[in-house]
């Protein structure tokens, strides 16, 4: 990619916790970071929601993230790439040797992602933001 194009870049992580409560009590006595309900969804479990991490107050680098309801045993900390196109990038990742896990799936009013594994078996979010939705406030 080059010019004016998007190079996608890692901006989002994503804690799954099997008691998210529990969670959020930890991580805002650890480090002081505010959760906000961000969405709700549903699974074949039941409705569950995404919480938004708030980072403020710092002026380095650092990027915000969410935390959900864990999927499955052992599932760590994921991460999020956004890019310009989900399907373009699902392409790329299955010509290179990786594997769509979750094929693209929207968010109303969000965007879509696909879950994502490399050559290495390390799986990662991409995501396309809706052009109406603004990035997430630093």
């Amino acid at each position: 990619m080059t010019g004016t194009t998007m190079t996608p870049k890692v901006n989002y992580f994503a804690i799954p916790a099997d008691d998210p409560e529990r969670a959020i009590g930890f991580y805002q006595s650890v480090f002081g970071w505010r959760f906000e309900v961000q969405w709700e969804y549903d699974t074949p479990h039941g409705r569950e929601k995404n919480w938004k991490i708030r980072n403020e107050g710092g002026d380095g680098p650092g990027i915000d993230g969410g935390l959900t309801r864990r999927e499955f045993p052992g599932q760590p900390i994921g991460i999020g790439i956004e890019v310009r196109a989900v399907d373009e990038f699902i392409g790329r990742i299955e010509t290179n040797g990786g594997k769509i896990l979750v094929g693209k799936t929207t968010l109303p009013n969000v965007g879509c992602f696909a879950v994502c594994q490399d050559s290495e078996d390390n799986t990662f979010v991409i995501y396309e933001r809706r052009p109406s939705v603004s990035p997430p406030a630093p």
